[in-house]
């Protein structure tokens, strides 16, 4: 989320529209902008609906990690806590500014 907010300032773009869009996500910056795993990932994902979050961005591990990394963990809170913000995997902090530069 940090990359995201240091592109919104560099490129003076507000990707929540005025706070139309509640944003949030998890992950490390590594190398080359990918973006890796995390822990606490439930509580985070818990905390972010609580907030009413609209979207979330996770680390799209799961071709590395299978059921063991966040991506299938993001997939199993949201269906068993019954949550509604979207959850949107990524590889790479370019693909996460790509999806928000497509939101109305």
């Amino acid at each position: 989320m940090t990359g995201i907010g240091l592109y919104e300032e560099t490129n003076a773009i507000d990707f929540s529209d005025g706070g139309r869009h509640k944003i949030a996500g998890s992950g490390t910056m590594e190398e080359y902008g990918y973006v890796g795993s995390v822990g606490g990932l439930e509580q985070k994902l818990l905390g972010a609906e609580a907030a009413k979050v609209d979207l979330f961005f996770v680390p799209a591990d799961y071709d590395w990690l299978g059921e063991e990394g966040n991506e299938a963990e993001a997939a199993r809170v949201q269906k068993e806590h019954g949550l509604k913000l979207r959850i949107i995997p990524v590889e790479t902090l370019e693909e996460a500014i790509a999806y928000l530069k497509q939101l109305d």
